[in-house]
């Protein structure tokens, strides 16, 4: 392919042609005025791993596209001079797809305009990103850590703004799986009903069971401890320090009271 391209490219000797991983090049940082991508990041954000089977793998972060989309970003980033730096996007995405990733403050771009190209049913944007035009900047990429608050910054606005998951909609309909009975006794329901009832089929498809289970586990032992009922599949226990720790399981059940507060943020 490099050298098709290259063959084409004879009348314009200062042209140059390699392969790259846009992820982590090897091109020297604040070294381009202008970076230019057709539908790359579209591909990326449309990226799913499969395993051998030809099912998409279960081992593969559920956000793999940004992530993915997040490691080419940070790299154009790099590469783009510090003044008056220019990369330009063209692909099917709309600001309502790609602000969460092009206008986060981590990355560092001064300025991001969006020109709407039509093109019918699927449409055509250009999104036009500049790094400082005058004066003094300081790079992100200068910062330790800036590239994994990046990505924390992106999946955040993708869950709460982009396509959040708890709607309100959403979080009526949890509550009301643990509204207390008629005796005022509070619900419990096993980690596998909530997960049953509270997602549809296709957010099940790219948010398996285990995911939750793991988010929960994680949640709950970033509390401070407190009572919490469990059935005989729950796993409780004291470290040797004496904190107190614990781990969701299917068939673990909840406390509707308890359940109810924590299981908002993270849904």
């Amino acid at each position: 392919c490099v050298e098709h391209l290259r063959l084409r490219s004879l009348q314009r000797p200062r042209m140059r042609f390699a392969v790259e991983d846009m992820s982590h090049s090897s091109l020297p940082s604040s070294s381009y005025e202008v970076v230019v991508d057709k539908g790359v990041l579209d591909d990326l954000l449309a990226f799913t791993r499969f395993d051998a089977s030809g099912a998409p793998s279960r081992e593969a972060p559920t956000d793999a596209g940004e992530r993915a989309a997040c490691a080419m970003l940070w790299d154009i980033r790099r590469v783009l001079v510090e003044q008056g730096g220019v990369y330009l996007c063209a692909g099917v995405h709309g600001p309502e797809r790609l602000d969460s990733l092009l206008r986060s403050s981590a990355l560092g771009f001064a300025s991001v305009e969006h020109f709407d190209l039509g093109g019918g049913e699927v449409g055509h944007h250009l999104h036009v990103c500049r790094t400082q035009s005058g004066g003094s900047s300081s790079s992100a990429h200068e910062h330790e850590g800036g590239f994994e608050r990046y990505v924390a910054d992106v999946l955040h606005r993708k869950y709460t703004e982009v396509m959040p998951l708890l709607t309100p909609e959403r979080a009526a309909a949890v509550r009301a799986l643990f509204a207390p009975s008629g005796d005022g006794t509070c619900v419990r329901r096993s980690a596998g009903e909530l997960y049953a009832e509270a997602f549809t089929r296709e957010e099940r498809g790219e948010y398996p069971l285990s995911d939750l289970l793991e988010d929960l586990s994680s949640f709950l032992a970033q509390r401070p401890a407190q009572p919490l009922a469990t059935s005989a599949g729950a796993a409780e226990g004291r470290d040797d320090g004496g904190a107190s720790s614990s781990a969701a399981g299917e068939g673990d059940e909840v406390d509707g009271a308890a359940a109810a507060p924590a299981l908002g943020p993270d849904l």
